[in-house]
């Protein structure tokens, strides 16, 4: 299992905002192509909701929204990224909702 880069708290009715900047893991000229977001677990009555990503104008970082969660849970939120030159990265994320 992807071991957890980095931890955050949130209200379940926070709006909370997530940029990751990838620019130090790039070489020279690599920009990102791709991105994905991935929550787990699954919460029915009420998920864990990422939405509005963009990458940023020289396409080095990405932002993210996250929104609800079920109060007590932690959630694993993988970003996984793909580059010009042909990387993949993966950062998992743990969203704890109070």
């Amino acid at each position: 299992m992807q071991a957890v880069v980095k931890a955050f708290d949130k209200a379940a009715i926070e709006r909370r905002r997530l940029t990751v900047d990838y620019s130090c893991w790039l070489a020279e000229g690599e920009t990102l192509t791709n991105f994905g977001v991935v929550v787990q677990p699954f919460t029915p009555e009420a998920p864990l909701a990422a939405f509005a990503a963009y990458a940023n104008p020289s396409n080095t970082g990405l932002t993210l929204f996250l929104t609800n969660g079920l109060r007590g849970q932690t959630y694993r939120v993988a970003l996984i990224v793909d580059t010009n030159q042909g990387q993949t990265k993966r950062d998992d994320i743990a969203m704890r909702v109070r």
